[in-house]
């Protein structure tokens, strides 16, 4: 199994778009999460979608585990 990347990203103001932060705050900004300011409107297509690399894994993951199940049931 690859190993998972863990740990807490530190947002900075370069994480959000600069008329959020004018509107609301740095700290405002980092409490509501960096995916509140994403998309937005109609397009909620960032919030939505699997990150390429996570779902790249969760396959990896399904393909081993059904390896192992053919190799159980010979």
């Amino acid at each position: 199994m690859p190993e998972l990347k863990w740990g807490v990203h530190k947002t900075t103001e370069a994480d959000f778009p600069p008329e959020a932060i004018a509107k609301h705050g740095l700290k405002y900004c980092q409490r509501a999460g960096v995916l509140a300011f994403k998309g937005g409107g109609k397009n909620s297509t960032p919030r939505i979608h699997t990150p390429k690399p996570f779902r790249d894994l969760l396959i990896e993951i399904a393909l081993s585990a059904n390896d192992q199940s053919e190799v159980r049931d010979q």
